[in-house]
């Protein structure tokens, strides 16, 4: 076959968001490889944190708090392996902006429960940690399925690298407002913050659904 003529980076960057100026399925699912990200980075950077510096303020040593956090992580993790299978049944169900709308709902809740509460350590803490595993894990996969379901067979390459520095700039959101609010606002507001974006999200995927005709899921 003849080889492909390689297209400089910037003309796949160009190529990826024309595409989506064509398709606004495919433009919501790089605003959820933006939010995917963003979830991650504020779980994996500020959780630790927060755990931490609740700790040492309720006199725990630092192994000791360290631990605590590490055992909510996997609980938060946990939730997300149990639920993944009833996310998959729903994508193979529904419209896939359908499960957008679902994945960063439970996100929002999840990471707003637990960014408004005041003490890590309460004995509810569990069952938020739970609720936030399973809206994280939502949005990575939610975001995946529409974006490998709208990307032209021919543009996947520029659509998928669009969707990469889509994500990229989610960790530098993240990493700077989120840092930003753990040290002038209060440790959960890295938290409060994702849980916004998400529903602006959320608020866009339903315009997106009510406004596209319905896609039934690929077999």
């Amino acid at each position: 076959g003849v080889a492909r003529r390689r297209e400089p980076l910037l003309a796949l960057i160009g190529t990826g968001m024309r595409t989506a100026r064509a398709n606004r399925r495919l433009a919501l699912g790089y605003l959820a490889s933006f939010v995917a990200r963003g979830d991650l980075v504020v779980i994996g950077t500020f959780f630790s944190l927060w755990m931490m510096q609740a700790g040492l303020a309720q006199g725990l040593s630092r192994p000791a708090a360290m631990a605590k956090a590490g055992a909510l992580y996997g609980v938060a993790q946990l939730a997300g392996l149990a639920w993944g299978p009833i996310l998959g049944w729903l994508m193979d169900k529904l419209d896939r902006v359908t499960v957008i709308v679902i994945a960063m709902g439970l996100a929002a809740v999840g990471y707003s429960v637990v960014g408004l509460t005041h003490d890590p350590f309460a004995p509810g803490m569990s069952a938020r940690m739970m609720l936030l595993g399973a809206g994280e894990l939502s949005c990575i996969l939610a975001g995946q399925a529409l974006l490998g379901q709208q990307a032209p067979r021919d543009l996947r390459g520029s659509v998928m690298g669009v969707a990469a520095i889509c994500a990229a700039l989610g960790v530098l959101f993240s990493t700077s407002l989120g840092g930003w609010l753990f040290d002038h606002w209060r440790a959960g507001g890295p938290f409060v913050m994702i849980a916004v974006v998400n529903a602006l999200v959320l608020l866009v995927a339903l315009w997106v659904r009510l406004t596209t005709p319905t896609e039934r899921p690929d077999r």
